[in-house]
């Protein structure tokens, strides 16, 4: 078989004089209006075309990794939402508290006087779905220490801390989408007034992040799944603030005590936070979509394949039957190779708008990176929106797998332009033989 694919496809390199000439001539006819006249000068004995082929069937899919890590994610993301076609989505941060400069007061008990206690957050501008929509949400201490598994040293979108059944406190509001918001929840005192204790300078010595964690293991905001909102991002410059009045000075100050929510650049502490995620696909064309089964093709959902943050989902596509060229005849050059795909959208979709670009690789069968392609860039219809689609260039790639001599299963695979485990923004898109087919555009050189 590899005989005769030889004998159909001549190697590249074999006839770099030929192909350099036929390319010059093939820009020459391109900046001429009149391209069939000026190949009727050039070639009296020889036959030249170039053909568009927009026909091989793709098959595309989405894939599920392993594992991912969601902690060092740079945004603490809490909420809900009931996506009407990939079903629930919850996310829930879990965090330590440590020591900031103002974690500490050098005073006695009897002149402070406890006024409050806030979880202070701070949007830092990313959300995704209905931001029109409350959110809402309670605040839970972690009951158990929030530390690294045995194995490795990162906390992923499914590990799990337990908490407390008893809330500290609750928000529902709508927040502001244009950013710079700060949500201020208010907790329950007795959490307030111990903290407080533990500021103070007492027998067991000046408070630092390792007693802090010993009597305070973090804390977790826990969505409520009764309302569908929006999920927001919020800075690791969010905080626990403990309002109390000085009595050590006349007349009496109002002052804080600020313990940090994150460890991030600059930062004294050394705490850990990571995003947990959860779906709930049931009932959905999606539902196959799972641990044990990482992969499902678009012709069994619908027609559909998707792109989505918090557990890694990408965009798988493979080109099966692009080594058929081998078999139809004839010497040709692949000149151009475009794949072209539309966002599918629902309703909800007009507060969502697409990613401006993916990322793009190249992958082998168990989707191990290969290389990196360029971007996948949205083109926007401005005017009607009906033709707005993804255009990428996969030129190098297709003619990678026509001069591959080896069978192989290599593919594809998009991603979201931003870090998944900061993210809970998703991408849905059609396959061939959905209503705006997904279309690889292949231009040939016939020689």
């Amino acid at each position: 078989m590899k005989n005769q694919e030889c004998i159909l496809y001549k190697p590249f390199w074999g006839r770099l004089p030929t192909v350099v000439f036929f390319l010059s001539i093939c820009c020459l006819m391109a900046s001429c209006s009149k391209e069939q006249e000026l190949g009727l000068d050039f070639f009296a004995e020889e036959s030249f075309d170039v053909s568009l082929i927009d026909t091989l069937s793709l098959d595309v899919s989405s894939v599920l990794p392993d594992t991912l890590a969601t902690d060092q994610s740079g945004r603490i993301l809490v909420g809900y939402h009931q996506d009407p076609l990939l079903g629930g989505v919850k996310v829930s941060p879990f965090f330590q508290l440590g020591l900031s400069s103002s974690s500490t007061i050098s005073l006695e008990e009897e002149e402070v006087i406890y006024d409050s206690i806030c979880l202070v957050l701070r949007y830092d501008g990313y959300t995704f779905y209905d931001t029109s929509q409350a959110l809402s949400f309670t605040v839970h201490e972690v009951m158990e220490e929030i530390a690294y598994e045995e194995e490795g040293y990162a906390l992923y979108s499914s590990s799990s801390f337990l908490y407390e059944d008893i809330p500290l406190g609750a928000y529902n509001k709508v927040i502001r989408s244009d950013g710079g918001e700060e949500i201020s929840v208010r907790l329950g005192d007795d959490f307030g007034q111990f903290l407080l204790g533990l500021a103070l300078d007492d027998e067991d010595g000046e408070l630092d992040d390792e007693k802090l964690k010993d009597y305070l293991h973090g804390l977790t905001i826990i969505p409520n799944l009764s309302t569908s909102g929006p999920i927001v991002g919020f800075g690791l410059d969010s905080e626990l603030r403990i309002y109390y009045k000085d009595k050590s000075v006349f007349p009496s100050e109002e002052s804080t005590i600020s313990f940090e929510l994150g460890s991030d650049e600059g930062s004294i502490n050394t705490t850990l936070y990571f995003n947990q995620f959860s779906f709930e696909r049931e009932g959905t064309v999606f539902s196959k979509l799972s641990p044990s089964a990482k992969s499902l093709s678009a012709a069994h959902s619908g027609n559909m394949a998707f792109i989505q943050g918090g557990e890694g989902i990408s965009l798988r596509v493979e080109m099966p039957y692009i080594r058929s060229l081998l078999y139809s005849g004839g010497d040709f050059l692949v000149t151009g190779a475009t794949l072209e795909f539309y966002p599918l959208s629902t309703k909800e979709d007009e507060n969502m708008p697409a990613p401006s670009t993916l990322k793009v690789y190249w992958v082998d069968e168990d989707n191990g990176l290969l290389q990196t392609n360029t971007d996948a860039i949205l083109m926007e219809d401005y005017e009607f929106g009906r033709e707005t689609h993804y255009e990428v260039d996969v030129t190098d790639f297709l003619s990678s797998q026509l001069y591959n001599e080896e069978l192989n299963q290599n593919a594809l695979l998009f991603q979201l332009p931003e870090a998944f485990n900061a993210s809970a923004t998703r991408l849905l898109v059609g396959n061939g033989e959905s209503d705006t087919p997904m279309r690889l555009n292949l231009y040939l050189l016939s020689i």
